[in-house]
């Protein structure tokens, strides 16, 4: 059985919004990026079939502020669980500022053979559009 890893990258918009109201939205959906349980999802996440090591930004759970996106996503799991007993799994969230460092120092030949190659290049963009690095959120989890 395919082990897959899905979420969101969400974006805060901080100071455009009221205070005391969420200010992370939901900005690009890893669904149609076709994720695996690779190299980079088990060193990040610790998302794969069988984790081999400790990843650093594994099992923290959805964050308290998340995306209205995100929250969606969990009530339908929820939902699932419920109904058929279990569901996806796994779910946790890093700033792009604690992800990136760490991509730099991947293997190059781990990254290359990666899909999350497309979506690092893209969150690449949001960085140099101006959102900050602790501005930019990914929340996965990983489903059977």
């Amino acid at each position: 059985m395919p082990f897959d890893v899905s979420g969101w990258v969400e974006v805060s918009l901080g100071d455009v919004v009221e205070k005391g109201r969420n200010d992370w939205i939901g900005t690009l959906f890893l669904g149609p990026f076709r994720l695996s349980g690779d190299a980079v999802s088990e060193r990040l996440f610790g998302l794969a079939k069988m984790t081999r090591s400790r990843a650093p930004y594994a099992e923290r759970g959805a964050p308290q502020d998340c995306s209205r996106a995100i929250a969606d996503e969990i009530a339908r799991n929820a939902a699932f669980v419920r109904t058929h007993g279990e569901g996806a799994h796994g779910l946790t969230w890093a700033l792009w500022s604690e992800l990136e460092p760490e991509i730099d120092d991947f293997d190059s030949a781990d990254l290359a053979e990666s899909e999350w190659r497309p979506v690092f290049a893209l969150v690449r963009e949001l960085d140099s559009a101006g959102f900050l690095p602790e501005d930019i959120r990914f929340v996965v989890w990983g489903c059977w």
